[in-house]
């Protein structure tokens, strides 16, 4: 058995002890890099999994304006999830 967690149902999620609400459907997990951009060029500054930190990331946008958040999977805390 596992504790599945829909993505398509994450309202909020809590980073920091601060719960930040999610627009829509926006939540996602996939591996994660940090990139420079140089034109169209795509350069690796640093690739999730190197330096003892996850490869599995996270993004969402958050409701209100705030923006988009990304960030590796282990500085979530929780979630909420939609009871539909």
């Amino acid at each position: 058995m596992s504790l599945a967690i829909d993505t398509d149902k994450v309202t909020h999620v809590l980073i920091e002890g601060n719960w930040h609400k999610v627009e829509g459907q926006s939540f996602d997990i996939d591996a994660y890099e940090f990139v420079e951009m140089h034109g169209s060029e795509r350069f690796v500054v640093h690739g999730g999994g190197h330096g003892g930190i996850t490869s599995s990331g996270f993004r969402f946008i958050e409701s209100g304006g705030g923006g988009e958040i990304v960030g590796p999977l282990s500085a979530i805390q929780a979630v909420r999830l939609n009871k539909r």
